[in-house]
């Protein structure tokens, strides 16, 4: 059975679950799995939300999962994770060295290895060829049906059949010893209907808005084998499958998935359930109860024409500041952080700075932050290429090849 938990964001969707988890465990101490399937980035904190359940002590019976977590436990009671596992660095490695192979074959990525970013580039599309469960093969496929078109001697044409050329080689190469992360999906449809772990299980996935065709494939296949299976999305209303969803929705993107679970749910001849929560009209949702004005921005983000907040004196808190240039809006941040804390006893652990684009304001931020003694952590990627043991390693080999 596949059952639907639908609501605005705040509603209660992961309360839900929690307490639906928890009735369980006082319910039957030992029985099928309880499954927490989440993103990867909020497993610790549904671990958490999940070991103080009050009055439970712990439990062996429920888990918070990612799909990663879910296949190396699934392959390691079937078999099969025996292979290496690869990230996108030694990929870029294997492109290289196909690259290098295929050189006098290869006309637009002759020099590619030559090129700073392009191998980036190559891992990027080769990784989100996986996620879409598109094989080379299928791109050659479609090579061959456009092979009379208009197109048939242009750049784009020539670029596809070498990307396939090199993806092709790639795959040989890496196929035989490793794995990453979109194989141990693939190794996890297949491998599910021999675990039972799965079988006869309960499974949430919360925090999602979409999936990727190979997490649909997954869970298609869990839909077989589980017990029940819950999914909570951010949405307002059921959506068909046959309604025509509007592209500027703004739930648009959950929409769909729904929509694409419904009919796998289907294919499946599993029953559909769907739970709407409401906070009745004009009420706010279970997590802005305490805090109105977050509820109104909330409902009416994206209402237009917009709809002001009116609740007698009391102001949304909510400033916009203008400023001349992005180091003048680093310096405003900085001068309010500094302000919470010393007037308003704030911690500075208590406050986050948002950025739609962190390269951007990293290299601003960092030393603002800095001069006005602001303790801060910048939740960003750093190249390991100027690491000074890295550093020591390239040299060290470039004195070996280069005679000193």
């Amino acid at each position: 059975m596949l059952r639907f938990v639908l609501g605005r964001a705040g509603s209660g969707k992961t309360t839900l679950c929690l307490q639906e988890i928890e009735r369980e465990l006082r319910r039957e101490k030992d029985g099928p799995a309880l499954l927490c399937l989440v993103p990867e980035q909020a497993a610790f904190q549904a671990e958490y939300a999940l070991a103080t359940l009050s009055g439970l002590g712990g439990s062996m019976r429920a888990q918070v999962l990612s799909f990663r977590r879910l296949a190396w436990k699934v392959l390691q009671e079937t078999g099969g994770g025996r292979r290496i596992f690869i990230d996108d660095m030694g990929k870029g490695m294997v492109l290289r060295k196909v690259l290098e192979k295929q050189k006098k074959s290869l006309k637009v990525f002759r020099h590619a290895g030559e090129t700073p970013g392009l191998i980036d580039a190559l891992v990027r599309l080769y990784n989100e060829m996986r996620r879409a469960h598109t094989s080379v093969f299928r791109l050659r496929e479609y090579l061959e049906r456009q092979a009379e078109g208009p197109d048939k001697e242009g750049l784009l044409r020539g670029k596809l059949q070498e990307v396939a050329l090199i993806f092709e080689e790639a795959e040989h190469e890496l196929s035989a010893h490793y794995v990453d992360a979109e194989d141990y999906l693939l190794l996890l449809s297949l491998k599910l209907p021999q675990s039972s772990l799965i079988q006869g299980a309960l499974l949430w996935a919360d925090g999602f808005y979409g999936f990727t065709e190979l997490e649909f494939l997954v869970l298609k296949t869990l839909m077989n084998h589980l017990a029940k299976m819950t999914v909570t999305l951010s949405l307002t209303r059921d959506y068909p499958p046959q309604e025509i969803i509007d592209e500027l929705d703004p739930f648009y993107k959950s929409a769909q998935t729904c929509q694409q679970l419904q009919r796998l749910a289907a294919s499946c001849n599993k029953d559909v359930e769907k739970i709407v929560l409401s906070a009745g009209e004009g009420a706010a949702p279970y997590r802005f109860q305490n805090s109105l004005p977050l509820a109104h921005l909330e409902r009416y983000l994206h209402t237009y024409p917009a709809v002001p907040y009116v609740d007698g004196d009391e102001l949304l808190p909510l400033r916009l500041i203008a400023a001349a240039n992005r180091r003048a809006e680093a310096e405003a941040v900085a001068r309010e952080i500094i302000a919470l804390a010393r007037d308003q006893n704030y911690r500075f652990r208590e406050m986050a700075v948002l950025a739609h684009n962190l390269e951007d304001y990293g290299d601003i931020l960092i030393p603002v932050f800095k001069s006005c003694g602001i303790p801060f952590f910048l939740d960003q990627k750093r190249t390991i290429l100027h690491h000074p043991l890295v550093e020591f390693i390239r040299s060290a080999l470039e004195v070996v090849n280069g005679n000193w």
